[in-house]
């Protein structure tokens, strides 16, 4: 079926299903199910671009983990005040507008073979600023691990606290490390530099562990996928690995929860609720949109909001207007309605710009995506593989910070090692007069 006839057909229905929830309850789990089917259109659309592939796998588990609630009426987490059908539905229908929008926004006329980012990014082998990018990164690493304890390695009942403080004595440093790790592979000059490379990954991955992190730990793998081993694996091996990959996430949380037994590391229903991140990260967004709901956060709070976010594209987290910026946090502080951190990047931009916000971003990425499938850049390539690298992210916890400060840092820190790099190589004023000199006529050698 061609594009157009395509769309001619699904956009129709899929608008009528999303209205038909505001209309009619009953009709909400409709829009799930269809939300479930468009995201496995979008994983088969994908399938020859990796980095986009696992994205949505990985999104698709924030749709089909709601069926318990919405079809079965089982609780997808141990919170209840606002786990009710005022709120859930009303954060479902929001969800859905996005993910509706990023299906109608993407070129489904992909190319019949592997789209390989990495292979569009800049090649700019420098040695020595391959070593001061691996001594940053190690510097980093330091910094986690110093002061830091080992969660695992502690009573069981300790772990979330000890947790807490890992991740107060990083200050946030952990999270440039990808962009000085994608910037040094673009520098690496030969294997003995990937090689390199490989070891630091191991080496940030295990400190990571230890610590407690797992969505940063999830990144890291990301990104050495894209540059490493986009386009050598199989994509049905892709799917496999995917999934397991999540348990395995999943299983990280629950440990450093506290749960040490196997059975318990491996059960995401807990007997009378849903035991997922996933459900978490839903009912987070239950609490953003029903502050608006009820009243609670009027047009000043959201567009005050809106510019802290807007500050926070362009200034590091400890700065600009703090919490404000993101909506989970800033509406527990105005109504001290109690929330996780995180929340769907669709009720992050509801709150700030309503419907127009939730499909102006899908709009976004999808035509940021469509580019670098069909028009790569080299700049275009370094943004697209951080934009997928740190999904995880920016789908359900932070999407300013890393659907455009990280990746907007990653281009500015290739770009002034660029201008570094020129401005070395170029000749000095007194090597252009000698030159200049020796070719004059009559000129002695």
């Amino acid at each position: 079926m061609s594009d157009n006839r395509e769309k001619y057909i699904a956009i129709p229905v899929l608008l009528i299903l999303w209205f038909s929830g505001f209309i009619f309850p009953s009709a909400v789990p409709m829009v799930m199910i269809g939300m479930t089917l468009v995201s496995i259109r979008l994983i088969v659309l994908f399938r020859n671009v990796q980095p986009v592939f696992m994205f949505y796998i990985f999104h698709l588990t924030y749709v089909v983990l709601l069926i318990p609630f919405f079809i079965y009426d089982i609780p997808i987490t141990g919170h209840s005040e606002f786990q009710t059908a005022k709120y859930m539905d009303s954060t479902l229908l929001i969800h859905g507008a996005f993910v509706y929008s990023l299906y109608f926004f993407s070129d489904l006329n992909i190319p019949d073979r592997p789209i390989i980012f990495s292979q569009n990014l800049p090649k700019r082998s420098d040695k020595a600023i391959f070593l001061l990018l691996v001594c940053i990164m190690l510097a980093i690493i330091i910094n986690m691990w110093s002061g830091s304890v080992n969660i695992y390695a502690i009573d069981a009942d300790q772990g979330w606290s000890t947790y807490t403080e890992n991740i107060s004595g990083t200050s946030g440093v952990s999270e440039y490390f990808l962009i000085f790790f994608l910037t040094a592979f673009i520098f690496a000059k030969k294997n003995s530099s990937k090689r390199i490379l490989a070891a630091i990954f191991i080496l940030f991955t295990y400190v990571a562990f230890t610590i407690g992190m797992r969505v940063t730990l999830v990144m890291p793998v990301l990104l050495l996928f894209a540059l490493f081993m986009d386009g050598k694996i199989k994509t049905r091996y892709i799917f496999i690995m995917s999934i397991i990959g999540m348990m395995l996430v999943q299983a990280a949380g629950l440990l450093r929860d506290g749960k040490r037994a196997l059975v318990e590391l491996f059960t995401i229903y807990g007997g009378t609720q849903m035991l997922t991140n996933q459900g978490e990260v839903f009912y987070t967004s239950n609490v953003i949109v029903s502050a608006i709901i009820d009243g609670l956060c009027g047009v000043k709070e959201r567009a005050f909001s809106l510019l802290a976010a807007s500050l926070q594209v362009i200034l590091p987290p400890r700065f600009g207007l703090g919490s404000e910026g993101k909506p989970a946090i800033y509406v527990w502080n105005l109504t001290e309605r109690a929330a996780g951190g995180g929340g769907l990047i669709s009720t992050f931009f509801y709150f700030w710009l309503d419907y127009f916000g939730v499909v102006l971003i899908a709009f976004f990425i999808a035509m940021v995506t469509n580019k670098a499938i069909k028009k790569p850049t080299p700049l275009l390539s370094i943004y697209i593989i951080c934009l997928y690298s740190f999904s995880p992210r920016w789908l359900a916890y932070d999407p300013v910070n890393f659907l455009f400060r990280l990746p907007l840092y990653a281009i500015g820190l290739y770009l002034i090692l660029m201008h570094i790099k020129k401005t070395m190589s170029r000749p000095s004023l007194a090597e252009d007069g000698d030159r200049m000199q020796a070719l004059q006529p009559g000129a002695t050698h």
